[in-house]
């Protein structure tokens, strides 16, 4: 836990926080951050196969960036991304802490 949180300490991050957790938005934002040269990861929250795997692809097949995924609905979009959920307890307490910060 603690080396995680040297690691976040050593990234820049930018949060893209959707209003009212809007899926076209978060696939939106998908795509715009995979688009900004110092992103290195994108996580996900919540949503699915449904509304995610287009922009998640989009972002393998052009980038070499990480996409995890906390509480995605459904199969993997791609056996790149990375699929977790919050009972992973100590990731998502850091992740989710961090991102709710930046969200006020």
């Amino acid at each position: 836990m603690d080396g995680m949180k040297v690691l976040e300490s050593q990234v820049s991050t930018r949060r893209l926080c959707p209003p009212n957790n809007s899926e076209e938005k978060q696939a939106e934002d998908i795509l715009l951050a995979a688009k900004d040269e110092s992103t290195v990861g994108i996580l996900t929250v919540d949503d699915g196969t449904d509304t995610l795997c287009d922009a998640i692809n989009t972002v393998f097949d052009t980038t070499d960036i990480a996409v995890v995924s906390f509480d995605f609905e459904g199969e993997a979009c791609s056996e790149k991304q990375i699929l977790t959920s919050q009972m992973d307890a100590d990731i998502t307490r850091l992740v989710l802490d961090d991102l709710s910060d930046g969200c006020r």
